[in-house]
C-alpha cells in the first residue's frame, strides 16, 4: 500500500509493523519515516511489536544512532529481554560500531540479563574483525561461564578470533581441545601459525589435518 493512501486511514499496529518490515527489506528510510511519524500520531510507536520493527528499519537504513534512540527511548525498558538486546547489539555490529556493541553488551550483562549463544557468536565475531583481543578473552571468559564452551560454534569463533588478533597458542589451545575438524577452522589455525613465528608448528599441522 503507497505511503499516501496509508496516511488516509487509521492503522493498527499489525499494518504499521508489516510496514516497517517492508521498508527495512528495501532499506526505504523515506517511507520508514513517514510510517514512524503516523505511528506517533497514532500512539501505538511504543507498542513492542512496532518499535521492534523501527529499530530494525533504522539499522537497514543505516542509522544506527536513531535505532539507538528508539531502542533506549521508545520501548518500554520491562519488554528488554535477551532476545532484543541480542537483536540490537547485532544491528549495532553489523552497522560498524563495535565499540558501542561492547558497551551495550556490558550494559545488557550489568542488569542482569542472560546472553545466549548467538549474543556470544556476534561479540566473537566483532572482536574478531576489529582485533579487540582484550574484550575478546572477556566473551570467552563468559561463553565458558554460561556453558557454551563445548558448542562447535562457539569454538571456532574462538579459533578465528585468536587467530585474527595473532595470538596463536591460545588459538592453538582452543582447536587441540575442541572437536573440531572443519577444513575451515584447519585453515584459520595454520595460517595464524604461518604468519607469526610458529612456522614448524603451521608445517606440523599439515598431516594432523588429513588424518
Amino acid at each position: 500500500m503507497p505511503c499516501r493512501s496509508l496516511l488516509r486511514v487509521y492503522p493498527d499496529f499489525y499494518t504499521l509493523s508489516a510496514a516497517l518490515r517492508a521498508c527495512s527489506a528495501d532499506s526505504l528510510i523515506r517511507p520508514g519515516q513517514q510510517v514512524h511519524a503516523l505511528a506517533i500520531t497514532s500512539s501505538i510507536a511504543g507498542d513492542p511489536l512496532v518499535s521492534t520493527r523501527l529499530i530494525d528499519m533504522y539499522f537497514s537504513c543505516r542509522l544506527p544512532a536513531v535505532a539507538a534512540w528508539v531502542f533506549d527511548s521508545v520501548l518500554p525498558p520491562a519488554l528488554k529481554n535477551h532476545v532484543l538486546w541480542t537483536m540490537f547489539i547485532t544491528g549495532l555490529t553489523k552497522n560498524g560500531e563495535t565499540c558501542t556493541a561492547m558497551e551495550r553488551f556490558r550494559s545488557m550483562r550489568a542488569l542482569g540479563i542472560e546472553s545466549n549463544q548467538f549474543t556470544l557468536l556476534t561479540m566473537l565475531s566483532a572482536c574478531a574483525s576489529e582485533r579487540v583481543l582484550r574484550f575478546g578473552c572477556q566473551v570467552h571468559g563468559c561463553t565458558m561461564w554460561m556453558g557454551f564452551g563445548s558448542s562447535p560454534f562457539v569454538q571456532s569463533s574462538l579459533v578465528s578470533l585468536y587467530s585474527k588478533c595473532s595470538d596463536f597458542s591460545s588459538a592453538k589451545q582452543v582447536f587441540q581441545t575442541s572437536d573440531l575438524d572443519d577444513p575451515v577452522s584447519w585453515n584459520a589455525l595454520i595460517v595464524s601459525c604461518a604468519r607469526g613465528t610458529l612456522h614448524e608448528d603451521a608445517l606440523s599441522l599439515f598431516p594432523e589435518m588429513h588424518h
